[in-house]
Protein backbone atom coordinates (compact mmCIF):
# COMPACT_ATOMS: atom_id res chain seq x y z
CA UNK A 1 0.00 0.00 0.00
CA UNK A 2 1.34 3.53 -0.98
CA UNK A 3 -0.16 7.09 -0.75
CA UNK A 4 1.72 8.99 -3.78
CA UNK A 5 0.35 12.29 -3.99
CA UNK A 6 -1.29 13.06 -7.19
CA UNK A 7 2.17 14.28 -9.41
CA UNK A 8 3.59 10.90 -8.39
CA UNK A 9 1.02 8.85 -9.40
CA UNK A 10 2.73 7.56 -12.77
CA UNK A 11 5.73 6.84 -11.16
CA UNK A 12 4.43 5.28 -7.99
CA UNK A 13 2.54 2.90 -10.78
CA UNK A 14 5.38 2.36 -12.81
CA UNK A 15 7.40 1.30 -9.69
CA UNK A 16 4.96 -0.97 -8.63
CA UNK A 17 4.82 -2.80 -11.89
CA UNK A 18 8.28 -3.14 -12.06
CA UNK A 19 7.92 -4.76 -8.54
CA UNK A 20 6.04 -7.35 -9.75
CA UNK A 21 2.25 -6.52 -9.28
CA UNK A 22 -0.26 -8.24 -11.92
CA UNK A 23 -2.60 -4.72 -10.91
CA UNK A 24 -2.85 -2.19 -8.86
CA UNK A 25 -6.24 -0.18 -7.18
CA UNK A 26 -6.41 3.27 -6.92
CA UNK A 27 -8.96 4.74 -4.57
CA UNK A 28 -9.75 8.30 -4.61
CA UNK A 29 -12.28 10.18 -2.46
CA UNK A 30 -15.66 10.38 -3.52
CA UNK A 31 -15.92 13.45 -5.45
CA UNK A 32 -14.36 15.04 -8.40
CA UNK A 33 -10.84 16.71 -7.70
CA UNK A 34 -7.12 16.28 -8.95
CA UNK A 35 -6.62 12.70 -7.58
CA UNK A 36 -9.73 11.18 -8.85
CA UNK A 37 -9.04 12.91 -12.59
CA UNK A 38 -5.08 11.39 -12.12
CA UNK A 39 -6.53 7.85 -11.29
CA UNK A 40 -8.77 7.78 -14.20
CA UNK A 41 -6.02 8.71 -16.40
CA UNK A 42 -4.31 6.10 -15.52
CA UNK A 43 -6.82 3.43 -14.97
CA UNK A 44 -7.63 0.27 -17.17
CA UNK A 45 -11.11 0.01 -16.06
CA UNK A 46 -12.92 2.72 -13.45
CA UNK A 47 -15.21 1.60 -10.90
CA UNK A 48 -17.76 3.64 -9.71
CA UNK A 49 -18.72 2.03 -5.67
CA UNK A 50 -22.32 3.16 -5.01
CA UNK A 51 -25.27 3.00 -2.68
CA UNK A 52 -28.56 2.82 -4.82
CA UNK A 53 -29.90 5.59 -3.71
CA UNK A 54 -31.05 9.28 -5.33
CA UNK A 55 -28.15 11.17 -3.85
CA UNK A 56 -25.24 8.82 -4.86
CA UNK A 57 -27.48 8.67 -8.86
CA UNK A 58 -26.99 12.77 -8.73
CA UNK A 59 -23.31 12.43 -8.65
CA UNK A 60 -22.83 9.81 -11.32
CA UNK A 61 -22.94 12.18 -14.30
CA UNK A 62 -20.01 14.56 -12.69
CA UNK A 63 -17.94 11.39 -12.13
CA UNK A 64 -18.70 10.19 -15.70
CA UNK A 65 -17.65 13.92 -16.72
CA UNK A 66 -14.31 13.49 -14.82
CA UNK A 67 -13.81 10.04 -16.84
CA UNK A 68 -14.62 11.23 -19.64
CA UNK A 69 -11.82 14.38 -19.39
CA UNK A 70 -9.15 11.58 -18.24
CA UNK A 71 -9.99 9.72 -21.90
CA UNK A 72 -13.05 7.71 -21.47
CA UNK A 73 -11.43 4.29 -20.05
CA UNK A 74 -14.13 1.61 -19.17
CA UNK A 75 -16.44 2.13 -16.64
CA UNK A 76 -18.46 -0.34 -14.24
CA UNK A 77 -20.60 0.69 -11.19
CA UNK A 78 -20.63 -1.38 -8.30
CA UNK A 79 -23.94 -1.05 -6.27
CA UNK A 80 -23.03 -1.20 -2.30
CA UNK A 81 -25.14 -1.29 1.09
CA UNK A 82 -27.90 -3.08 -0.91
CA UNK A 83 -31.18 -3.02 1.19
CA UNK A 84 -32.16 -6.86 2.28
CA UNK A 85 -35.67 -6.20 1.08
CA UNK A 86 -37.14 -3.78 -1.81
CA UNK A 87 -36.10 -3.19 -5.34
CA UNK A 88 -33.90 0.40 -5.44
CA UNK A 89 -30.97 -1.64 -6.31
CA UNK A 90 -32.82 -3.01 -9.33
CA UNK A 91 -33.66 0.73 -10.29
CA UNK A 92 -30.59 2.15 -9.86
CA UNK A 93 -29.41 -0.93 -11.79
CA UNK A 94 -31.46 -0.06 -14.81
CA UNK A 95 -30.95 3.90 -14.69
CA UNK A 96 -27.27 3.41 -14.63
CA UNK A 97 -27.53 1.26 -17.38
CA UNK A 98 -30.09 3.63 -19.10
CA UNK A 99 -26.74 6.09 -18.68
CA UNK A 100 -24.52 4.34 -20.53
CA UNK A 101 -22.44 2.71 -16.92
CA UNK A 102 -22.25 -1.21 -16.71
CA UNK A 103 -23.24 -2.35 -13.75
CA UNK A 104 -20.74 -5.20 -11.63
CA UNK A 105 -22.82 -8.39 -11.37
CA UNK A 106 -22.60 -8.90 -8.28
CA UNK A 107 -22.58 -6.45 -5.45
CA UNK A 108 -22.83 -6.06 -1.78
CA UNK A 109 -25.35 -5.87 0.77
CA UNK A 110 -26.16 -3.83 4.11
CA UNK A 111 -24.37 -4.89 6.79
CA UNK A 112 -23.04 -4.25 10.79
CA UNK A 113 -19.57 -5.66 9.70
CA UNK A 114 -18.51 -2.86 7.86
CA UNK A 115 -18.75 -0.21 10.56
CA UNK A 116 -17.65 -3.08 13.49
CA UNK A 117 -14.42 -3.55 11.17
CA UNK A 118 -13.92 -0.27 10.92
CA UNK A 119 -14.41 0.46 14.32
CA UNK A 120 -11.78 -2.41 15.24
CA UNK A 121 -9.72 -1.15 12.55
CA UNK A 122 -10.10 -4.14 10.42
CA UNK A 123 -11.12 -4.89 6.96
CA UNK A 124 -14.21 -6.57 6.48
CA UNK A 125 -12.35 -9.94 5.66
CA UNK A 126 -10.12 -9.92 8.76
CA UNK A 127 -12.86 -9.39 11.23
CA UNK A 128 -15.20 -12.16 9.84
CA UNK A 129 -13.13 -14.63 7.29
CA UNK A 130 -15.94 -16.63 6.82
CA UNK A 131 -18.71 -13.77 6.74
CA UNK A 132 -21.16 -13.31 3.70
CA UNK A 133 -19.75 -10.14 3.60
CA UNK A 134 -16.16 -11.28 2.67
CA UNK A 135 -18.13 -14.17 0.48
CA UNK A 136 -19.67 -11.13 -1.51
CA UNK A 137 -16.16 -8.91 -2.16
CA UNK A 138 -15.12 -12.26 -3.25
CA UNK A 139 -17.85 -12.48 -5.72
CA UNK A 140 -16.76 -8.90 -6.93
CA UNK A 141 -13.25 -9.62 -7.21
CA UNK A 142 -13.92 -12.92 -9.55
CA UNK A 143 -16.72 -10.88 -12.03
CA UNK A 144 -15.35 -7.72 -12.19
CA UNK A 145 -12.95 -6.43 -14.95
CA UNK A 146 -12.46 -9.83 -15.50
Amino acid sequence: MIAPQVPHLPRALAQVEANGADFAIIDTAGRTNDAALAAAKAADLVFIPLQPSLLDLGTVKATLDLIRVAGSPPVQAILTRVKPTGSSHETAAEWLRGNGVAVAPASTGERIVYQNAYARGLGVGEAEPNGKTHQEITQLYMTTGQ
